[in-house]
């Protein structure tokens, strides 16, 4: 599934999304105007929604005689309820290839997309109750088939803005409240046996110290990568990303900021816990991409193994000649056979 499409389409004004001018009035969903109220509000950023997803797969020609729309419906539900945990992805990729394994095609495609659809939205704020599944279910069979026109779809931009408001204050009021939270648990944490504090406020705890070399700016250069593998959970232990199945690399400056330092003194072969501080992990505000939502101000706890690092592998580049000597230094004017 191209989940950045989906993605485009729900971050950029409805509106502009591309709409088939065929009119059949009787699969529309009802038509509804922005409103004041909150039930409303939900029905209109649902339909909304609808249209542009189903506009996104139309485009990839998708169509409900290739979907089987209850199937995607109700995985789409379940991954709403169970949210954006790493153990819900896992568990619906499990389900889809388990399915794909039968060779149910349809089927499998049909749950990647209620799975993909409903990550999507997580993965941008929304929840659960934000979503009317009933019109959302309408609005996204019509634009399947391209039963909407252009000015239908623009009719709900307002409530999508809206939305999105509501989205941006609801994240920073967690925003808020995580701070205390945050402050309380580094103070408490800097006090446990094992835990090391550092100037910059980086915390990390070794559970292993290695017996190789740490990183040489000579050596490995500006732009070391090492090679790791991690997990990057909350201070609850809900694990956002899972690295640990197969190394993996990682060019340095590393991102966010904690690891990256953590990463430049540990020796090789050892195995640290990090906890980091929203100064040197992803700050205030959400960070999130289709896989992965972190509230603002969130400690993340970085359980990081130091395999090896090494001097970036930059290829060689041969340099353009401004004269007519080839590259191993003859002359080409000189050089191979010339006819008399």
């Amino acid at each position: 599934m191209n989940t950045s499409i989906l993605l485009t389409a729900i971050l950029f004004p409805i509106g502009m999304c591309q709409a088939r001018q065929v009119h059949a009035a009787d699969t529309r969903p009802p038509e509804a105007s922005p409103s004041e109220n909150a039930a409303q509000l939900k029905r209109d950023v649902s339909t909304s929604i609808g249209y542009a997803m189903g506009i996104a797969f139309a485009q990839e020609n998708r169509t409900p005689i290739t979907i089987d729309m209850d199937l995607c419906m109700n995985t789409f539900q379940t991954a709403l309820k169970t949210g954006l945990q790493y153990t819900t992805r896992q568990e619906a990729t499990e389900q889809v290839n388990t399915v794909a394994k039968t060779g149910q095609e349809r089927e499998a495609h049909s749950m990647s997309m209620g799975f993909g659809i409903a990550f999507c939205l997580l993965s941008i704020g929304f929840v659960q109750d934000d979503i009317d599944t009933a019109f959302f279910r309408q609005a996204f069979e019509a634009a399947l088939q391209g039963k909407i026109t252009e000015d239908e779809v623009r009719a709900y931009d307002e409530s999508m803005d809206r939305m999105r408001q509501i989205i941006r204050n609801r994240e920073a009021t967690a925003a808020r409240a995580n701070l205390a939270i945050t402050k309380a648990f580094l103070k408490e944490n800097s006090g446990k046996p094992g835990i090391v504090t550092m100037p910059d406020g980086l915390q990390y705890k070794i559970e292993k110290q290695g017996t190789g070399r740490t990183y040489d700016a000579e050596k490995d250069g500006e732009y070391p990568v090492y090679v790791v593998k991690f997990t990057m959970s909350d201070i609850h232990g809900n694990i956002w990303d899972d690295y640990t199945k197969a190394p993996t690399e990682l060019m340095g400056p590393v991102s966010p900021e904690g690891l990256d330092t953590a990463l430049s003194i540990m020796p090789i072969g050892s195995t640290w816990t990090l906890f980091l501080s929203p100064e040197l992990g992803f700050g205030e505000e959400t960070s999130q991409d289709e896989r992965i939502s972190i509230p603002g101000n969130s400690v993340l706890v970085i359980r990081v193994e130091l395999l090896d690092i090494h001097a970036l592998d930059i290829p060689k580049v041969i340099p353009l000649k401004t004269d007519n000597t080839e590259p191993d230094g003859s002359d080409n004017e000189t050089s191979g056979n010339h006819d008399e």
